[in-house]
Order: C-alpha cells, then structure tokens, then sequence
C-alpha cells in the first residue's frame, strides 16, 4: 500500500508550539521600531561626538576648564545653577569685554575696546559702561599711563588680564567677575560665522585716517540706514575714531561698539544660530585661538540664560568721555605728548565715575525710555541743532532727523509730541532744560520738514522708527544740564 504524502493544504492552522510563557520571553520584533531605536542610538552618537569636538576646541577658550576632561566639562554644563554665578547673590555680575589687535595688528594686546557689562539678575537689566582707551591710570611697576597698556604688559609679565582688571576696577570702583578677550580677526570671523550682524548706521560719515596693517591709513565711509555687515565692515564701524558729522568722539565710537554688540548677542541667540550645528562648529573653531574667558561652560549656559531674553529696552548704555557734561578732561601730556583723558575732581580721582556706575541701574529714567527725539534748528544759528543733538545725546535720549526748520525765526523753543507710548521722564527732560512748551498740535511746516529737503543743512541721522518728538529749537534754549530728576546723576 502507497504511502500517503501530507501537504499543507491538509492542515486547517498552523500548530503553535510555544506556550503564552515563551511567547513572553521572546517578543515579536517590529521593523519599524528597530529602525527608530537604530536612527535614535545614530544620532545620540553624533550628538555625542559633535558635543565632544566642541568641548574640545572650546578648551583654549575656557581657560578655567583647559585642563579638564570632555567628560568633566559637560557634566558641568548639566549641574550649574545661577546662584553659581560669581555676583548673582549681590544682584550684580560684572563682566570686563576687551577688544585688541592680536597677531599681526600694531599694538597686538593694547586694549582698543573696554566695555564694562554689569548684569542686574532681579530685573533683567544689562549696563554697558565703556572705559575710554585713553584714560590716564596708574599700573603697578610701570609710569602712569593709558589703561589700555594695562593688558599688554600683563602678558608681558606673563601675568594675562591680571593687569587690565585690576586697572579697570579701581577706576569703576567694581569687581569683575568674569573677563572676555577677543583679537580683531575673532571678531571679524565670529561676525562671517553668523552670516553677517544687521545694524542701524545713524549718520552718514566718513574716517580718512582708519588705520591699516601697515601703519598706514585705508579710509572708510558709511552712509546712514540700516545694513548688514560682515566681519571686516563691522570692525572698521566698531574701531573708527576719526570720523567727520560727530563720529570723532569717543562717545559716537563707545556707542558704535555698543550697537555692535547688542547685534551679535541678537544673532548669536537666535534660532537660526542655535539650530545650526555647523554654524556653532564654526564659531567655537575660528574662536579657539582668538578668545578667552574665564567663565566655565555651566556658567556661560546660566548667562545665557539669563540673558537671552533682554530686550533692547532693557540695555543701559554709558560712556565715560570728555564732553561738556562728562566726567573727564582731556589734556597733552608733557613728558610723552600723549593725548589722554582724565577725571575732572582731579589725577586719579575716580570718585564721581564710581558713583555713577555704583546707581547706573537707578541712576536715569530716561535712559530706560529709548525716546527719539528729531531736531530742527528753527534760528539762523549755524549748527545748532548738530550741536543741540551732541548734548542729548549724552543725557541718553536716541536722536534721529537733524534738520533745519522750514520757519527759521523761531523765538521759543517747542516740544512736538508724536509718540503714543509715554515717555514722561523724557519730555520732562525737554521741557526743563529748553524752557520748552509742548503740544501734540503739529503743524504742517513741522511736520513736512524732511532731511532730503533743499532747505535742510545737515546730514541725516537714520531711522527704524518714527520720532517720538519733533525739538523746534528757538532762540530762547537753554545749555542742556543734567535733568534733576529723582535718584539721576549723568555721566
């Protein structure tokens, strides 16, 4: 008898020889999950990896953290709190940014650029003081002389910043907790890094004795309005100091510098930046042999923090300068026939700058209140208005149009209001020190006035925005003085 062959098609199911216990044990496996965990396991790695190459081209950054392991940094990164920040418990943390040349550049580590950056943590404020580059301090073991020679002898001495911050607090009267130091070619690269800073150029004006690498000069000009610069143009607006239409002063190139940097911080912390990989790659690379600090990575994170959020209208910008109603002098010296810069309540009395800076986040309201203010000489004065805006200027108050009236006899001068957002610490300002009325009644030969008009002397500050008042200058104006406001002082 033939034996019968079995196929498939005599079973009515497929016999399951495991029990419910096996089946646990060993689980169906899902492609599609095995697939997730595998891209997940992939980019952890990269994360990883990536993490370590920016550790550990940060290393010649932070020089706190050089000599700790990879693993080390980032741990700190995870455990670092705000109260771990140096001056976070007095509700203020000072933080020294110096600009200097770097190889290849005259001058390599002289200081070119000397910004105090105190940091109220309670109120989310930020003061920017700059420090003159000219200003006359002694320097242990060396002759009186300009601060910014202070970093370079430090690293004569081998000493680094050590010098540079000791000059700095005794002349602010405050202690710096954390120093930055950047070379001109970092700068210029962090700037190309970033695609480039956008940035608001008030006045046209023009530097015929920009420096250049071979102690020449390469003029420069800009012309008013807002543009994005690269590295090496921003540079040239941050450094000029010899510009004409009232960019000559160490006050219009402090408040350059300022404006630079608020871009940076913009563009560093904006989601463009922060999402890009290759663009922090890049700047930790190009920074790595042109930046130092002494901050930790944790505590560079918590700043952050701190700061990413500050807007504009919590900034307080100051410069220690040499106008009628600064607190320094300017003078020759007779030994070395140096131009320098010194306090007016005498040699090496800091007194009335510390003070200042000590109350800078109580000091003046109308700083806080970011008014504009356009200008028309209404008299047959010549410069008035340009000389009308230098003053405010330095009280803190934002000028835009500088013009020449279309009525040129005015007698008193006029305060016109076109801002719908308050600014009573300003327009108060106004009032007192020009004798001025003020009215939200404009009239048409005010308020046609443009810059561009034939009838118009000046050059042209830009602007992003309208003016909050339009100040008709008249015969009758007073000097500006500080505004004796509560709790003000002014630089």
């Amino acid at each position: 008898m033939a034996s019968k062959r079995y196929t498939t098609d005599d079973y009515d199911e497929t016999v399951d020889l495991l029990s419910a216990t096996e089946k646990a044990k060993h689980p169906k496996r899902h492609p599609v999950r095995i697939i997730f965990l595998s891209v997940l396991g992939v980019i952890i790695v990269a994360g990883l990896g990536f993490a370590a190459r920016v550790f550990t081209s940060a290393n010649s950054i932070f020089v706190r953290e050089a000599d700790q392991s990879v693993i080390g940094q980032i741990s700190g990164l995870f455990t670092a709190t705000k109260s771990d920040l140096r001056g976070y418990e007095e509700d203020r943390i000072n933080l020294l940014l110096m600009g200097h040349g770097g190889p290849g550049h005259p001058g390599s580590y002289l200081s070119d650029t000397n910004i105090l950056v105190s940091v109220q943590p309670s109120t989310s404020t930020v003061a920017m003081v700059s420090i003159p580059r000219d200003l006359a301090v002694e320097i242990p073991g060396h002759p009186a002389g300009k601060i910014n020679n202070a970093l370079a002898f430090g690293f004569q001495e081998g000493k680094g910043e050590e010098l540079m911050i000791d000059a700095v607090e005794s002349v602010t009267g405050q202690t710096v907790h954390y120093f930055v130091r950047v070379d001109f070619t970092g700068f210029e690269k962090v700037i190309d890094d970033l695609g480039g800073v956008t940035v608001n150029v008030e006045k046209n004006f023009y530097d015929p004795l920009f420096p250049n690498q071979s102690y020449g000069y390469a003029p420069v000009s800009f012309k008013a309005g807002e543009q994005t610069m690269d590295g090496e143009r921003a540079l040239q607006y941050a450094r000029s100091r010899h510009g004409n239409n009232g960019e000559g002063s160490d006050f219009a190139r402090s408040k350059r510098q300022q404006q630079i940097l608020f871009a940076m911080k913009e563009k560093t912390l904006s989601a463009e930046t922060l999402l890009n990989p290759a663009s922090i790659l890049a700047i930790v690379d190009d920074l790595g042999d042109h930046l130092a600090t002494n901050m930790t990575i944790g505590e560079l994170q918590e700043l952050y923090q701190m700061l990413k959020n500050v807007s504009e209208d919590r900034v307080i910008n100051e410069v220690i300068d040499s106008g009628s109603d600064g607190l320094l002098l300017s003078y020759i010296s007779e030994t070395t026939g140096a131009y320098l810069l010194s306090p007016k309540a005498g040699t090496d009395d800091f007194s009335e700058i510390q003070e200042r800076i000590t109350n800078i986040f109580t000091a003046n309201p109308i700083k806080l209140e970011h008014a504009r203010v356009d200008i028309q000489n209404g008299t047959r004065t010549a410069g008035l208005a340009r000389e009308v805006s230098e003053d405010l200027e330095r009280q803190g108050i934002i000028v835009g149009e500088i013009s020449n009236a279309q009525l040129r006899d005015r007698t008193d001068t006029v305060i016109y209001i076109q801002t719908t957002d308050p600014k009573p610490e300003t327009l108060k300002f106004l009032e007192q020190q020009f004798s001025a009325t003020s009215t939200t009644v404009i009239p048409d030969w005010v308020q046609a006035n443009a810059p561009t008009n034939s009838n118009t002397n000046s050059n042209t500050n830009a602007s992003t925005k309208p003016a909050d008042f339009i100040l008709v200058v008249g015969e009758r104006h007073e000097p500006v003085t500080p505004a004796p406001l509560p709790n003000t002082t002014v630089l």
